[in-house]
């Protein structure tokens, strides 16, 4: 019964990301395969502590960090590349998202960092990797056991693309 619900919401949540065409999502099949192209835009993590809650799937183009260590009410969440803060959504429910920060850092790459509790930019801001931006929240569509968290998203030419393509071991 419970799958059924989860099953039943993702296929919510993409019937409504399709149907309100905010975005379009890049096929799989497309993404990076040459090594010019797949070298241009390596990262680190946007948060310290690295513990994924949810991966990049059919109706969740993003990769959800959860909040590993309770002690710590909302940690940090850092920019993964420098660039310059093109959105920043505080106090309203951003269709779904919440509080939240997009970074668009050139080469056709942008980042969204969704369900902040704070941030700590503005519009226009440059921002330079590995900078706190914001903090780890339960702003805008949160449900169950994720509790706090971040829901990342990386962009490529205006397509969702899979952060875990371009993240660098540590």
């Amino acid at each position: 019964m419970h799958i059924n619900k989860i099953l039943i919401l993702s296929l919510c949540a993409f019937l409504l990301l399709n149907a309100c065409g905010e975005t379009e999502v890049q096929n799989l099949d497309s993404l990076p395969t040459d090594a010019e192209d797949a070298s241009a835009f390596k990262t680190a993590y946007p948060v310290e502590s690295i513990f994924i809650s949810q991966g990049f799937m059919a109706g969740h183009y993003a990769i959800d960090f959860a909040r590993e260590d309770e002690s710590i009410a909302n940690p940090d969440i850092l920019a993964v590349y420098g660039g310059t803060v093109i959105d920043v959504k505080t106090g309203d429910w951003n269709g779904g998202y919440g509080n939240s920060i997009m970074i668009d850092h050139g080469n056709g790459f942008k980042s969204l960092y969704a369900h902040c509790n704070e941030t700590f930019v503005n519009v226009g801001d440059s921002v330079t990797a590995g900078q706190v931006i914001a903090n780890m929240g339960n702003t805008g569509r949160v449900y169950g056991k994720t509790g706090i968290q971040l829901h990342f998203e990386l962009w490529k030419n205006n397509g969702k693309v899979n952060p875990m393509d371009y993240f660098v071991e540590e």
